[in-house]
């Protein structure tokens, strides 16, 4: 028996289409719940914030604005490692991402790992090289590490 599948076949499985009224209800949901969500982060709401972000991953597996968030959310309750892998993720499928860079930075060095701080912060520096508080920190923690 001949085997007819194709290259395309095997490396690329097949996604539900969607038209294109679904995808502006998911897109105006996102919006709104990641809108939600940097509020109530805001309020200190944390586990509110935390449920809108996750909401949005239900919706769309890898969405930067909640990986961000989740992490953001995990920073400010001081659960570095747990920010860490959030904004880690994001990184991983947008590595420019500056919020998440910022972040994951912040957190390197709320654990006092000065040196992957820097690392990240450069990285950050190199998209937005005028940031006068990425630039401080850097130099901050430059300062601590000698």
């Amino acid at each position: 028996m001949e085997d007819i599948s194709t290259e395309k076949d095997v490396f690329e499985p097949t996604m539900p289409e969607m038209s294109d009224e679904a995808i502006k209800e998911s897109n105006e949901k996102i919006a709104e719940l990641s809108k939600k969500g940097y509020q109530l982060l805001k309020e200190s709401e944390f586990d509110k914030a935390r449920e809108a972000f996750f909401q949005i991953l239900d919706i769309e597996d890898n969405n930067n604005y909640a990986l961000v968030g989740l992490g953001d959310t995990s920073r400010k309750e001081n659960k570095f490692n747990e920010a860490i892998t959030f904004y880690n993720k994001c990184l991983s499928f947008y590595p420019s991402n500056n919020y998440a860079l910022f972040g994951l930075a912040d957190c390197y060095k709320a654990l006092n790992q000065y040196s992957k701080a820097i690392d990240i912060w450069q990285q950050y520096l190199v998209h937005d090289d005028k940031n006068i508080t990425v630039i401080t920190r850097v130099a901050d923690a430059y300062r601590k590490i000698h």
